[in-house]
């Protein structure tokens, strides 16, 4: 029987593509803070050094199935652990917050509320697709010190998400070999 998580044909893609092809880390961050004319702004961005054109799922809260602009950002994240209840939790933090994102800053802390992380991953070589995700997190927990934010991102559902397991071998997959 098919695992319904699993896409047999992204799986050789992906153990198939070249080391060098590169993948694209995006966020997207929501806040009821964040806002233009009542409606939420989406603040999006890319681990990268320039800005990337990107399409979003078709259900996707904020322009579902539109090709959109991630800016580059500076972020990182810890490893995720898993607590003793089963919520799964990590650490984001995003340097360098002056300059485009301290509006959006100024406009969160106003409002008290939680904010929602979208996680997604694309190849450089394919803005339409995503390869992983979407993820959505809860942020809690955010501070901020000398021009660093720092939250605390829980998988709000994490009885819903499934992550699918397979075995990479060079015998089915040739490019592991390096």
């Amino acid at each position: 029987m098919s695992d319904p998580t699993f896409d047999e044909a992204w799986a050789e893609a992906a153990a198939s593509n070249r080391r060098n092809a590169g993948r694209l880390v995006t966020l997207e961050f929501l806040h009821p803070g964040i806002t233009a004319e009542d409606v939420i702004v989406p603040v999006r961005a890319v681990a990268a050094r320039r800005a990337y054109a990107l399409r979003l799922e078709d259900d996707a809260p904020v322009n579902a199935g539109e090709l959109v602009t991630f800016e580059p950002l500076g972020f990182s994240s810890s490893m995720p652990v898993r607590a003793a209840n089963g919520a799964v939790t990590c650490r984001i933090t995003i340097a360098n917050i002056g300059g485009r994102l301290w509006p959006y800053i100024e406009k969160a802390v106003e409002v008290q509320a939680d904010a929602t992380l979208i996680l997604r991953q694309y190849f450089k070589s394919d803005p339409d697709t995503i390869v992983f995700g979407p993820v959505v997190f809860v942020v809690t927990g955010v501070t901020m010190a000398n021009g660093t934010v720092e939250g605390e991102c829980s998988i709000d559902t994490h009885a819903d998400v499934m992550v699918p397991s397979l075995k990479y071998t060079a015998d089915r997959f040739n490019n592991l070999n390096g």
